[in-house]
Parts: C-alpha cells; sequence; structure tokens
C-alpha cells in the first residue's frame, strides 16, 4: 500500500514544475490560496482537488500520469496521448485518504460556525458597555474637577468584568494627563476606574479629588501609619493623603495608543 498525503504530491509537482503556488493558482482560474492552503495540509474539496490536479497536470487519483508499461512520466514517447493503466491499489487509498480529510475538514468547519454563529448573533450577551467621561486624571499636573458628561462607550467583554467583580454600570473610563504615574500610566493613555471601590488598598492606583483636582495616584502607608499619595515617576515626591482627599474610584485596567 502507499502512503501518502495530497499536499505531498501538490509540494513535489510544484517543485517539479518550477512555479509557486499563488502562480499556478491564478494562471488556472484558482482562489489565490487554494494550493497554498493544501501545501498547509487543509484538505480541499473534492472539486477544488479535481481543479488543482488539471493545473498540476496531474490524474485525479493524485498520481503523475503513467505510461502504458507503467513507468512514470509527464510526457509520451510517440507524441501520443494512451490511455491509462489504473493502478486501483493507489487509486482507492488515495480517495480514501481524500474523503477522510473532507470528512475531519467538514467537522472543523461544523464547530467553527457553531463558534462564529454565536458570536455574531449574541454579541450583547458577550460584552458590557462602560461610559468614557470626559476629563482626564491628572498624573503630575493642576486638572479641574470631574466632568460627568459622557462621551461615548468602551466595549469590555463580560467575563473579563465578571471574574474581577466589576459591575460596568459602576464603572467609567478616564484618561491620564502627566508623566507622574509613568511608566506604569503614560501620558495619555485610558484607564478604568471603579467608582464602587473606595477602601484603600496599599499599593494600589487610585483616582482622587484633592484640593489640586483631580489626580491619579498609588496610595502608600509609612511605617507611621500615615497614607500618602504616591507617583511612580522618581522625579514627584509623595504629597501627605489629607481629609479633603475624596476616592473617586480604584483603576483596573489601562490601554495606550502606540503611534
Amino acid at each position: 500500500m502507499y502512503h501518502f498525503h495530497f499536499h505531498g504530491i501538490v509540494d513535489e509537482r510544484l517543485r517539479e514544475l518550477g512555479k509557486s503556488p499563488i502562480k499556478l493558482a491564478l494562471e488556472n482560474g484558482l482562489p489565490r490560496d487554494a494550493i497554498r492552503s493544501v501545501l498547509r495540509g487543509h484538505p480541499p474539496s473534492v472539486e477544488r482537488a479535481k481543479k488543482i490536479a488539471e493545473a498540476l497536470g496531474l490524474e485525479f487519483y493524485i498520481g503523475p500520469p503513467r505510461r502504458l508499461d507503467g513507468n512514470k512520466g509527464y510526457g509520451v514517447a510517440d507524441g501520443k496521448e494512451p490511455p491509462l493503466q489504473i493502478d486501483e491499489e493507489r487509486s482507492d487509498y488515495a480517495t480514501s485518504r481524500v474523503t477522510d480529510e473532507l470528512r475531519s475538514a467538514a467537522e472543523v468547519l461544523s464547530k467553527a460556525a457553531e463558534t462564529i454563529e454565536y458570536s455574531v448573533t449574541r454579541p450583547e450577551s458577550m460584552t458590557r458597555q462602560v461610559e468614557v467621561v470626559e476629563l482626564a486624571a491628572a498624573a503630575g499636573c493642576r486638572t479641574t474637577d470631574l466632568d460627568e458628561t459622557v462621551t461615548g462607550h468602551v466595549a469590555f467583554s463580560r467575563n473579563w468584568l465578571d471574574r474581577r467583580g466589576l459591575d460596568p454600570a459602576r464603572c467609567i473610563v478616564i484618561h491620564v494627563q502627566g508623566k507622574s504615574m509613568e511608566p506604569t500610566l503614560p501620558d495619555g493613555c485610558s484607564i478604568l476606574v471603579n467608582r464602587a471601590h473606595h477602601q484603600r488598598r496599599t499599593g494600589h492606583i487610585y483616582v482622587l479629588r484633592t484640593d489640586d483636582g483631580v489626580v491619579v495616584k498609588r496610595l502608600t502607608k509609612g511605617e507611621d501609619g500615615a497614607w500618602r499619595l504616591h507617583s511612580d515617576h522618581p522625579s514627584w515626591s509623595p504629597v501627605p493623603w489629607t481629609e479633603a482627599c475624596e476616592t473617586i474610584g480604584e483603576v483596573r485596567w489601562m490601554a495606550r495608543n502606540l503611534g
């Protein structure tokens, strides 16, 4: 019994012809990636396999054309096309292999279709919208009070929010201005603020309303038990927490543009 794969024969024939899979596909009216997909191990449909075999000058039993004497070859000694002898064992094996591969592909496509249908028909069940509030939180520069004007929404994965115990209705997305929290929070980045969490936790980052306006800082607690607003950038010194500080919420996520 012959042990071979359709993609192996296609690859061998391409090398003999000295052609690229893309060029040969386009020359024979096939999609650009039709042959290259086969080389990656993806089984084609029966109709596509026939067309690829024709483009390569192969019989559809998946093997090179043969002479009457049984030798492999791509020409005929007398210049005439003789009737071909069919290697039944090889032909049956090739047909079986293609059938098995097509069956496996059908199963994969069926599962993929279910996934695609789920994601397309049920997007609202998979994401939750969080409001974007206009004003930025300052990280090293003075800003005014937090404006409650909603300028848009950002979609977050529902599973991501649920795993972190975040209620999108109690969260907002705002922007950071200044460099005092770099490199953790770069100037211009966006942050998700959980407004439902006001409990102070040392080392965590919060958005606060202070006498200097709305700021984003890391809370630290000294050996004396006093809370301080700490900047991650070394150029800024910690400042004490005062009774005038009001916690707006805890920062739970950050995103930035890359250019």
